[in-house]
């Protein structure tokens, strides 16, 4: 049976919640990722944040706001503001079949995956894409 450790990110990047919006936005960036948990001092996760709430967030903002007095967008945003505090995690001994169902039951793209020492890796709806790919499910 294949695992949610098979298959996750093990290195994951995090952020705190105090970290300045636009810090959470050129990380997501430049390591091309879509999803970042954000995590407390003891490093247990207290949300997640996306590049769909990124883009919410941008969205929701009116133009006025956008350019009031040459701030940038990403400094008139904060992080614990637009994480997603309601979170789903799952184990790393979860089954493939148990991640997949936590994923599209909760019409979601990524779970931090969690054990009793805390966060330990994200797993992606690309991860399981690159699972199946790799694997002669369709032969």
């Amino acid at each position: 049976m294949i695992t949610v450790n098979d298959i996750m990110t093990k290195t994951v990047l995090t952020a705190k919640k105090t970290t300045p919006f636009e810090d959470v936005v050129n990380v997501m960036v430049r390591s091309n990722i879509n999803h970042l948990p954000i995590t407390n001092s003891d490093g247990s996760v207290r949300g997640i944040i996306s590049a769909s709430d990124i883009l919410q967030a941008m969205h929701e903002m009116d133009q006025f706001a956008i350019n009031c007095h040459g701030y940038s967008l990403e400094k008139r945003l904060d992080v614990k503001d637009e994480m997603s505090s309601n979170f789903h995690s799952i184990s790393s001994n979860a089954g493939l079949k148990e991640a997949i169902n936590h994923l599209v039951n909760n019409n979601i793209h990524a779970l931090p995956v969690v054990n009793d020492e805390g966060l330990v890796g994200i797993l992606t709806s690309n991860d399981i894409l690159r699972a199946i790919k790799n694997v002669d499910l369709f032969i």
